[in-house]
């Protein structure tokens, strides 16, 4: 479906100033467009208006577009912190309390690395996990620094930490 009469929602900031001028010099008319601009007062209003079709578009607020663009990005790295935490605590349910004073490293170790396998988990390696004892316990710790290309040479750096307990 083509269309070629459009109607925008803007709200009168710097950040639609571009798609303003689109329309005052007539650069959307030299693309066979006819764009009606239609001024709001409140964000409120354009998404109601966008939602039940009054508007076929609206301009967006440019860090937005950056916010929403780290989003994408961070999705995988907290996806897998979940998984991780999810290892980690199934870990410790599955080390049961009582039998916390026969419990090695090495043990509970085993457990999360086949927690990881089932998980798919790659990183952080169940060798860079901590495990400690902990008074009469044992304490797992999955402390870890991921990182995400943002755009060039920028990149989003999260520090995750999940602890498990298991006894004392």
């Amino acid at each position: 479906m083509t269309q070629d009469r459009l109607r925008i929602g803007y709200i009168p900031l710097t950040d639609a100033a571009a798609l303003i001028i689109a329309v005052d010099k007539s650069f959307t008319a030299k693309e066979g467009l006819t764009v009606d601009l239609v001024r709001e007062v409140s964000w409120s209003n354009v998404r109601d208006k966008l939602n039940i079709g009054l508007f076929d578009a609206a301009h967006l607020l440019a860090p937005l577009a950056i916010v929403f663009y780290a989003g994408i990005r961070l999705t995988p790295l907290y996806l897998n912190y979940m998984r991780v935490a999810q290892s980690v605590q199934q870990t410790a349910t599955d080390m049961k309390a009582d039998d916390a004073a026969t419990l090695t490293p090495q043990l509970i170790r085993s457990t999360l690395g086949k927690h990881f396998d089932i998980e798919s988990i790659t990183f952080p390696d169940v060798k860079d996990v901590t495990v400690t004892r902990d008074g009469t316990g044992w304490t797992i710790e999955a402390k870890f620094e991921d990182t995400a290309p943002l755009f060039g040479n920028m990149s989003l750096v999260v520090d995750f930490d999940k602890v498990g307990k298991i006894g004392g």
